[in-house]
């Protein structure tokens, strides 16, 4: 879902807007590389012995790590997707594609 969702949002906006903006910092590359690096992790330390490692999470309780690693990337994902979706939108609103295929007339 990390990488599949931003990548739909991703094709969604092109198809409305027109044009295909691919930032510095996008959903579905940088999400491909955030699993490999989970990945990874498992890796060296062992599925169990990091992901199955429980944390006091900023005194909510005694939380699983894999519940706060995909709680904050998954927040952090939403705040990218929703910011350069906004972004390119707002930058579109004037091109000649947008005002043509959105206008009133």
């Amino acid at each position: 879902m990390v990488s599949c969702v931003p990548f739909y949002l991703l094709m969604l906006e092109e198809f409305y807007i027109g044009v295909m903006y691919q930032p510095m910092l996008s959903g579905p590359d940088d999400a491909s590389l955030m699993i490999m690096g989970f990945c990874l992790i498992s890796y060296f330390f062992g599925s169990e012995a990091f992901w199955g490692k429980t944390i006091d999470f900023f005194g909510f309780g005694e939380t699983r790590m894999i519940h706060v690693c995909a709680l904050i990337f998954s927040v952090i994902e939403c705040i990218s997707v929703l910011a350069s979706v906004t972004v390119n939108l707002y930058n579109a609103r004037n091109k000649e594609h947008f005002v043509k295929r959105y206008s009133r007339s």
